[in-house]
């Protein structure tokens, strides 16, 4: 098996394995987000607030920042996958996620779940998609020799490929 055969066989599994992981995580953040008592996830966001003050942490930073940076934090890896894993523009990833974001917003306003909505939660979602898209970019370009097509040099001449053949052939030598 050829070096290429072996990279294929990689990308073909990681082809597979990027949208069940998508999902798998998808279905955890739901139901983190849409379990109607939303007591569990505000008492465990105290508990992240006061671990960080007993060590120091000033009280000026509430539990209210930690919810936010929470709900960036969260979706960072969907950032990260839409880009890397499920090879989705960029654009198209952090749209769909703040469009996931304000749709879980909305559901948690219905009564029947009885959460409060926020439009802060959702710009932080979004926030936290587009630092994984961004990451995920970043990381991409890097890994793939530079910023991509900018890079792709192939049949273009180069500067320095005519020092060799000074004059041409329309000097007729």
């Amino acid at each position: 098996m050829s070096v290429g055969e072996a990279g294929r066989g990689d990308r073909g599994r990681e082809h597979r394995v990027a949208p069940v992981l998508a999902v798998v995580l998808a279905v955890l953040l739901v139901v983190a987000l849409l379990w109607p008592d939303g007591w569990v996830l505000n008492r465990a966001v105290v508990r992240v607030y006061v671990f960080f003050l007993e060590r120091g942490m000033p009280q000026r930073v509430t539990p209210e920042v930690y919810a936010a940076l929470l709900n960036i934090a969260v979706f960072v890896p969907f950032g990260w996958i839409g880009v890397t894993l499920l090879r989705w523009p960029p654009v198209r990833v952090a749209t769909a996620l703040a469009a996931a974001s304000a749709a879980v917003e909305l559901v948690q306003a219905l009564p029947a779940v009885g959460r409060d909505p926020s439009l802060l939660d959702v710009a932080c979602n979004a926030l936290g998609a587009v630092v994984g898209v961004v990451a995920a970019s970043v990381v991409g370009r890097r890994r793939h020799g530079g910023n991509g097509a900018a890079d792709d040099q192939s049949g273009v001449d180069q500067p320095g490929d005519e020092r060799g053949d000074v004059g041409g052939d329309h000097l007729g030598g």
